[in-house]
């Protein structure tokens, strides 16, 4: 199917009954969809069946696209898994977290594979860095709270973690803008309102560090007015209609339609069908 074709398919209005374009455009659906479990692992085995995978000429570096670019996506196949093994009714405060792990993994991938020859050596010096912020937690920081701090790294480990590092990262929403540059005009679910990789960012992956880090506001979910007068502390409660697996699993979606055209699989048309069942 053309993508012509697939624009007409997802926009044109259908009968009622299920699917989260039979409402109106996708971005308007992400608050209602629902938790499918089964959606989900259809989904994710549209990858995972892959495996094992094997690159025979491959060097083992990270800075080898042909091999980070497919191992982000069987990551994200696992993370999105996970998510839907988390049920409604159990927690969703952590659902949010893995969901918004999810985000951040999903924009990444699509960032990376808009330019993979300019930005995968950038995107590997970020880890180096990380190493070396933590090296000196360990060598400055703890010893500076009286505290012994042995060193992460030897003294050439760290000069050749320093050579290869890649400076700060860029920001997360400067990634979701590039990657949008770059797949939007290619890819019909990305142009729809609401589900840019920069809007996805701005809303859910915004909304759900509340979940994410230990904030007061998740503790809302498990207090309220006790009828008798003061206060309870009680089951979790939701708050609005955050739906981090329906979210996720959409954003998991648009990630395969990426890794379609950058890496060459899943097949796209399976994806579209999974975006209408969903």
């Amino acid at each position: 199917m053309t993508e012509s074709a697939r624009e007409g398919s997802m926009t044109k209005p259908a009968p009622a009954g299920g699917g989260f374009l039979n409402s109106g455009p996708l971005g308007a659906r992400l608050a209602g969809i629902d938790y499918k479990p089964d959606v989900a692992a259809a989904a994710a085995s549209l990858v995972l069946s892959r495996l094992p995978m094997r690159f025979p000429k491959a060097s083992g570096e990270l800075a080898e696209w042909d091999v980070a670019g497919p191992a982000m996506v069987v990551r994200s196949s696992f993370t999105v898994r996970a998510l839907h093994r988390m049920p409604p009714e159990d927690s969703m405060p952590p659902a949010e977290a893995v969901a918004r792990s999810l985000i951040e993994q999903i924009i990444t991938f699509a960032w990376l594979a808009a330019k993979p020859e300019e930005r995968l050596v950038e995107w590997v010096g970020w880890l180096y860095t990380e190493r070396i912020k933590s090296d000196n937690k360990f060598k400055k920081w703890l010893r500076g709270q009286g505290r012994d701090g042995d060193p992460l790294f030897s003294d050439d480990a760290r000069t050749a973690a320093e050579e290869a590092s890649g400076g700060k990262a860029l920001d997360l929403g400067s990634r979701a803008v590039q990657a949008d540059e770059t797949w939007r005009p290619q890819i019909t679910a990305l142009g729809e309102k609401g589900c840019s990789f920069a809007e996805i960012y701005a809303s859910a992956y915004t909304s759900y560090s509340y979940s994410t880090h230990a904030l007061a506001q998740p503790l809302l979910r498990y207090t309220g007015a006790h009828p008798d007068g003061g206060v309870y502390i009680g089951p979790e409660g939701a708050l609005g209609e955050s739906t981090p697996w329906g979210v996720g699993l959409v954003v998991y979606l648009l990630g395969l339609l990426v890794s379609s055209r950058a890496v060459g699989w899943p097949d796209s048309d399976e994806v579209y069908k999974l975006l209408r069942s969903a």
